[in-house]
Protein backbone atom coordinates (compact mmCIF):
# COMPACT_ATOMS: atom_id res chain seq x y z
CA UNK A 1 0.00 0.00 0.00
CA UNK A 2 1.21 3.65 -0.74
CA UNK A 3 2.86 5.67 1.95
CA UNK A 4 2.40 9.11 0.62
CA UNK A 5 -0.81 11.26 -1.09
CA UNK A 6 -1.24 11.38 -4.19
CA UNK A 7 -4.12 12.15 -6.90
CA UNK A 8 -4.40 10.74 -10.18
CA UNK A 9 -7.51 11.76 -12.60
CA UNK A 10 -7.90 10.06 -16.20
CA UNK A 11 -10.65 10.18 -18.27
CA UNK A 12 -11.05 9.32 -22.03
CA UNK A 13 -13.67 11.97 -22.50
CA UNK A 14 -12.43 14.25 -25.09
CA UNK A 15 -10.24 11.80 -27.04
CA UNK A 16 -10.87 10.36 -30.74
CA UNK A 17 -12.57 7.14 -29.93
CA UNK A 18 -9.88 5.53 -31.84
CA UNK A 19 -7.29 6.33 -29.72
CA UNK A 20 -9.48 5.51 -26.22
CA UNK A 21 -8.20 1.56 -26.28
CA UNK A 22 -4.72 1.97 -26.23
CA UNK A 23 -4.77 5.18 -23.64
CA UNK A 24 -7.13 2.41 -21.49
CA UNK A 25 -4.41 -0.27 -21.81
CA UNK A 26 -1.88 1.84 -20.91
CA UNK A 27 -2.90 3.50 -17.94
CA UNK A 28 -1.26 0.73 -15.82
CA UNK A 29 1.82 0.59 -17.50
CA UNK A 30 2.54 4.31 -17.25
CA UNK A 31 0.79 5.64 -13.88
CA UNK A 32 4.20 5.23 -12.25
CA UNK A 33 5.32 7.98 -14.55
CA UNK A 34 2.42 10.03 -13.46
CA UNK A 35 2.51 9.39 -9.20
CA UNK A 36 5.27 7.96 -7.04
CA UNK A 37 6.97 4.75 -7.81
CA UNK A 38 5.79 3.67 -4.85
CA UNK A 39 2.36 3.70 -5.62
CA UNK A 40 0.83 0.28 -7.28
CA UNK A 41 -0.67 1.41 -10.43
CA UNK A 42 -4.04 0.97 -11.35
CA UNK A 43 -4.71 -2.74 -12.00
CA UNK A 44 -4.86 -3.60 -16.19
CA UNK A 45 -8.25 -2.39 -18.16
CA UNK A 46 -9.41 -4.21 -21.13
CA UNK A 47 -11.44 -2.73 -23.93
CA UNK A 48 -14.78 -5.23 -24.61
CA UNK A 49 -15.04 -5.40 -28.82
CA UNK A 50 -18.38 -4.30 -29.41
CA UNK A 51 -18.99 -1.99 -26.76
CA UNK A 52 -18.61 1.85 -26.39
CA UNK A 53 -15.64 2.44 -24.18
CA UNK A 54 -15.26 5.14 -21.24
CA UNK A 55 -13.73 5.94 -18.46
CA UNK A 56 -13.60 8.50 -16.02
CA UNK A 57 -11.53 8.37 -12.82
CA UNK A 58 -9.88 9.28 -9.78
CA UNK A 59 -7.15 7.03 -7.65
CA UNK A 60 -6.74 8.67 -4.20
CA UNK A 61 -3.87 6.90 -2.16
CA UNK A 62 -3.17 7.66 1.19
CA UNK A 63 -0.70 5.44 3.87
CA UNK A 64 -2.54 2.21 3.77
CA UNK A 65 -5.63 3.20 1.75
CA UNK A 66 -6.31 3.89 -1.96
CA UNK A 67 -9.64 5.23 -2.91
CA UNK A 68 -10.88 5.02 -6.69
CA UNK A 69 -14.09 6.25 -8.05
CA UNK A 70 -15.53 6.99 -11.40
CA UNK A 71 -17.53 5.42 -14.16
CA UNK A 72 -16.37 2.49 -16.67
CA UNK A 73 -18.26 1.04 -19.79
CA UNK A 74 -16.58 -1.31 -22.29
CA UNK A 75 -14.16 -3.03 -20.26
CA UNK A 76 -12.69 -5.49 -18.18
CA UNK A 77 -10.88 -4.79 -14.80
CA UNK A 78 -8.77 -7.20 -14.28
CA UNK A 79 -7.42 -7.51 -10.43
CA UNK A 80 -3.93 -9.63 -10.61
CA UNK A 81 -3.75 -12.46 -8.56
CA UNK A 82 -1.68 -12.29 -5.28
CA UNK A 83 1.66 -13.82 -6.47
CA UNK A 84 1.42 -11.49 -9.31
CA UNK A 85 1.22 -8.29 -7.25
CA UNK A 86 3.81 -5.93 -7.71
CA UNK A 87 5.87 -5.92 -4.26
CA UNK A 88 4.19 -8.68 -2.67
CA UNK A 89 1.20 -6.65 -2.11
CA UNK A 90 -1.63 -8.92 -1.03
CA UNK A 91 -4.57 -5.83 -0.04
CA UNK A 92 -8.06 -6.60 0.05
CA UNK A 93 -10.59 -4.42 -2.12
CA UNK A 94 -14.40 -3.77 -1.13
CA UNK A 95 -16.02 -1.98 -4.14
CA UNK A 96 -19.59 -0.46 -4.55
CA UNK A 97 -21.59 -0.10 -7.57
CA UNK A 98 -23.18 2.79 -7.19
CA UNK A 99 -25.17 2.74 -10.30
CA UNK A 100 -25.55 0.48 -13.30
CA UNK A 101 -24.48 -3.03 -13.45
CA UNK A 102 -21.34 -5.07 -13.54
CA UNK A 103 -20.20 -8.55 -13.25
CA UNK A 104 -17.81 -9.91 -10.63
CA UNK A 105 -15.79 -13.11 -11.22
CA UNK A 106 -13.03 -15.09 -9.48
CA UNK A 107 -12.83 -19.18 -9.46
CA UNK A 108 -15.61 -19.69 -11.85
CA UNK A 109 -18.18 -17.78 -9.78
CA UNK A 110 -19.84 -15.06 -11.30
CA UNK A 111 -21.90 -11.94 -9.17
CA UNK A 112 -23.74 -9.58 -10.63
CA UNK A 113 -23.93 -6.40 -9.30
CA UNK A 114 -26.84 -3.86 -9.56
CA UNK A 115 -27.61 -0.51 -7.77
CA UNK A 116 -26.13 -0.21 -4.49
CA UNK A 117 -24.53 -3.54 -4.39
CA UNK A 118 -21.47 -4.09 -3.02
CA UNK A 119 -18.78 -6.64 -2.62
CA UNK A 120 -15.24 -7.93 -0.39
CA UNK A 121 -12.64 -9.79 -2.40
CA UNK A 122 -9.13 -10.84 -1.74
CA UNK A 123 -6.59 -11.10 -4.50
CA UNK A 124 -6.27 -14.54 -3.42
CA UNK A 125 -4.50 -17.06 -5.63
CA UNK A 126 -6.93 -16.60 -8.83
CA UNK A 127 -7.23 -12.44 -8.90
CA UNK A 128 -10.75 -11.81 -10.00
CA UNK A 129 -12.29 -9.81 -12.89
CA UNK A 130 -15.12 -6.98 -12.78
CA UNK A 131 -16.70 -6.61 -16.01
CA UNK A 132 -18.93 -3.55 -17.46
CA UNK A 133 -20.24 -3.55 -20.93
CA UNK A 134 -22.84 -0.17 -19.98
CA UNK A 135 -21.73 2.75 -17.65
CA UNK A 136 -21.15 1.48 -14.23
CA UNK A 137 -20.13 4.39 -11.31
CA UNK A 138 -18.21 2.84 -8.11
CA UNK A 139 -16.17 3.87 -5.91
CA UNK A 140 -14.02 1.07 -4.14
CA UNK A 141 -11.57 1.04 -1.48
CA UNK A 142 -8.05 -0.79 -1.23
CA UNK A 143 -6.42 -1.58 1.92
CA UNK A 144 -3.76 -3.83 3.26
CA UNK A 145 -4.31 -7.24 4.39
CA UNK A 146 -2.67 -7.40 7.60
CA UNK A 147 -4.88 -4.43 8.47
CA UNK A 148 -8.02 -6.21 8.43
CA UNK A 149 -7.17 -10.01 8.50
CA UNK A 150 -6.67 -10.14 12.16
CA UNK A 151 -10.30 -8.71 13.06
CA UNK A 152 -12.04 -11.17 10.17
CA UNK A 153 -11.83 -14.63 10.67
CA UNK A 154 -10.86 -17.48 7.49
CA UNK A 155 -10.97 -14.12 5.35
CA UNK A 156 -10.10 -16.45 2.32
CA UNK A 157 -12.77 -18.88 2.48
CA UNK A 158 -14.88 -17.13 0.42
CA UNK A 159 -12.89 -14.50 -1.42
CA UNK A 160 -15.56 -13.07 -3.81
CA UNK A 161 -18.23 -12.12 -1.20
CA UNK A 162 -21.58 -9.99 -1.57
CA UNK A 163 -22.15 -6.77 1.05
CA UNK A 164 -26.62 -6.44 1.44
CA UNK A 165 -27.21 -3.55 -0.53
CA UNK A 166 -28.71 -0.28 1.21
CA UNK A 167 -27.51 -0.84 4.83
CA UNK A 168 -26.72 1.97 7.29
CA UNK A 169 -22.84 1.68 7.20
CA UNK A 170 -22.53 1.20 3.11
CA UNK A 171 -24.95 4.13 2.36
CA UNK A 172 -22.79 6.32 5.27
CA UNK A 173 -19.53 5.00 3.47
CA UNK A 174 -20.61 5.65 -0.33
CA UNK A 175 -22.19 9.45 0.60
CA UNK A 176 -18.85 10.40 2.39
CA UNK A 177 -16.69 8.18 -0.58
Amino acid sequence: MPDICATLRFSTAGMPETARAQAVRDLHLHERTLLSGKLEPIEPLEPLPDYPLHVDVTKRTLPGLAVVSGTFSGLRHAIRPSWAAANGENDLLFGVNVRGCSVARQRDRDMTLRDGDAFFATRDGSGFTITRPTPARFVAFRVPREAIAPLVGRIDDTPLRLIPPRSEALTLLVTYA
